[in-house]
């Protein structure tokens, strides 16, 4: 496809790393089961002015990451896998499924709802906790930890007892995700009061 070989110049030619993430990731993954119209990518440097006149069959997405993850961990590689989508072209990387399920609960409300979130992570059953909780400790988004650990112990799954939620920054004040939500006390988060 037309995207990916932007997606390898984008890669190959920023001073700053550049990877797929969210919504690509998990179709990348086979993770979604339809295909969208938007490609989602993260750097820690701003969208090329260059990429706006290209006319490409999908809308480019692109997110900030200093809100998500610091300098170091956009470096980490360990946490991208690679698509190999040519022989002739270098493989895009993209987040691991670990990775994918922070940066999209990063964006609830305003990107993806918290039902759609929660449906994702009812598709999280065997992440690694070693990455994950690597991840949860190097994440800069206070959200995105307690929406995870929120939702994880929603869904009882065994490898949340794996993690270590006590070496995480969670902050300390109340924060207000949903509108008209219901507190939930450990977590300190409003959440819909459907769920």
């Amino acid at each position: 496809m037309f995207w990916k070989g932007i997606v390898t110049s984008l890669q190959r030619m920023s001073n700053a790393p550049v990877h797929i993430g969210g919504f690509t990731a998990l179709e990348l993954e086979g993770l979604r089961h339809y295909l969208s119209t938007r490609l989602y990518l993260y750097s820690t440097a701003t969208f090329p002015r260059w990429q706006v006149r290209i006319d490409a069959p999908v809308q480019f997405e692109w997110r900030g990451t200093p809100r998500l993850w610091s300098e170091t961990q956009m470096q980490d590689n360990q946490y991208l896998r690679q698509y190999i989508c040519q022989a002739s072209l270098p493989p895009l990387h993209y987040s691991c499924p670990e990775k994918t399920i922070l940066e999209l609960l990063a964006a609830v409300p305003n990107t993806i709802s918290f039902e759609h979130a929660d449906q994702l992570m009812q598709g999280l059953h065997n992440p690694s906790p070693r990455k994950q909780n690597a991840l949860l400790k190097a994440c800069n988004s206070i959200k995105a930890k307690r929406l995870f650990l929120w939702m994880a112990g929603r869904h009882r799954y065994a490898w949340l007892k794996h993690l270590t939620p006590d070496q995480y920054e969670l902050g300390t004040s109340k924060r207000p995700f949903a509108k008209d939500g219901t507190l939930e006390p450990i977590r300190q988060i409003t959440v819909p009061k459907e769920m």
